[in-house]
């Protein structure tokens, strides 16, 4: 992979991180809520809070994946040709050799 790639999964995975943390956040607002631990008006207001900061990660998230799928398919187009090149190659080598 290049520094680039490299920079872009490590961002993905800091992403899926917040992303479980934020879900884990508002899985424990919405217990304590449950538990009556939390009022209504404060458990509304933050768990709006939690999935507005979490719709943000998850466009981040697929936007990443998206980069990234591009990349994986630059690459695997590159290896294809660099592949097709090489057996072209050697059939042309062997036409000589006759």
């Amino acid at each position: 992979l290049t520094d680039a790639a490299e920079e872009q999964w490590s961002d993905l995975r800091r992403l899926r991180h917040e992303r479980a943390s934020i879900l884990e956040a508002i899985r424990e607002l919405d217990g304590e809520a449950a538990l009556g631990n939390v009022n209504a008006e404060d458990h509304r207001a933050l768990r709006t809070h939690y999935v507005h900061e979490a719709a943000i990660v998850i466009r981040a998230i697929e936007g990443q994946e998206h980069v990234l799928d591009d990349e994986i398919d630059l690459a695997i187009a590159e290896r294809r040709a660099a592949r097709t090149t090489k057996a072209q190659n050697s059939r042309d080598e062997r036409g000589r050799i006759r």
